[in-house]
């Protein structure tokens, strides 16, 4: 079986960049040549998640990254995470699941409630940035800038991390490391080979005694 092709995307490193606001610290593990497969692991073996994650958000196609950032972020929720929290991230997987605009506007208003200052409401951000337009459907089209989706992803998973208790906070970064390799290297669940047919059952076979 082939294996399956890496979604980092192939775009020049400094496009993957705009509109990223990366630490003053990240700078020099910037190498001539890289992609943004490279730039991410440099990054996270100095120690900067954050910044490999943003790097992450920003290269992997829309959908992929705000499927990141849900599936980070929902890994923090618990039993106290608000109602109005949770609503967030199920209008982003909602959108994850059947990206149509009628779904992608509806995250704009769980954002919305949700807060921008938390990563639940940045999750959802992510997919109403994801395209379509930003104004309402009776008027000419609005549409967000290509980065924005990556931004407000990588800016999910900044503030998740950021929330995380200090002791924690090592832990937690390398398994949205971890998480944001294994999208970027494994098939989304929409992607899947579909399971195959089974083969027709057999027709019974007569139970009419052969003429004699």
């Amino acid at each position: 079986m082939a294996a399956t092709q890496p979604k980092f995307s192939a775009a020049p490193l400094d496009k993957v960049l705009e509109g990223i606001d990366l630490s003053e610290d990240s700078a020099p593990q910037r190498r001539a040549g890289d992609d943004a497969r490279a730039l991410f692991e440099r990054l996270a073996a100095a120690g900067m998640a954050i910044d490999a994650l943003k790097v992450a958000a920003a290269a992997l196609p829309k959908r992929e990254a705000v499927w990141l950032a849900l599936r980070c972020v929902q890994s923090l929720a618990n039993d106290a995470t608000p109602p109005v929290q949770r609503a967030a991230l199920d209008a982003a997987r909602a959108w994850v699941d059947e990206p149509s605009d009628e779904r992608r506007r509806a995250t704009n208003d769980a954002a919305e409630k949700a807060g921008l200052d938390k990563p639940f409401g940045c999750v959802a951000l992510a997919a109403y940035m994801s395209g379509g337009s930003l104004g309402p459907p009776d008027v000419p089209p609005i549409p967000p800038a290509e980065f924005l989706c990556g931004v407000a992803s990588g800016l999910a998973l900044e503030i998740a991390l950021r929330q995380v208790p200090r002791a924690e906070a090592n832990a937690v970064g390398q398994r949205f490391l971890a998480l944001a390799r294994e999208v970027d290297s494994k098939p989304a669940p929409w992607d899947a080979p579909a399971a195959a047919s089974p083969a027709p059952a057999a027709a019974p076979a007569s139970t009419r005694s052969p003429r004699r």
